[in-house]
């Protein structure tokens, strides 16, 4: 998975926040990009892959699994 950060200037930043809402929600274009980015193919219940389920994940702490021979992971938060 991957993600982006945009880093702007404040005043910038206020001007982007004036700018209106969205034209859709943060979950129904979430929900978008997982079945557009192909997300679903691994993290669904009928996956060959072994990726973990996300359902009923969004806002609450997950632990991230240990790799074997590699160090701890720290807790992860969505």
């Amino acid at each position: 998975m991957g993600g982006r950060v945009v880093v702007m200037k404040p005043s910038e930043y206020e001007q982007w926040l004036r700018t209106g809402a969205p034209e859709e929600s943060l979950v129904a274009a979430g929900g978008r990009l997982f079945q557009q980015l192909g997300c679903s193919g691994c993290h669904s219940q009928n996956s060959i892959a072994r990726a973990p389920l996300l359902d009923g994940v969004y806002g609450k702490p997950v632990a991230a699994p240990e790799r074997p021979g590699g160090p701890r992971r720290r807790e992860l938060h969505s």
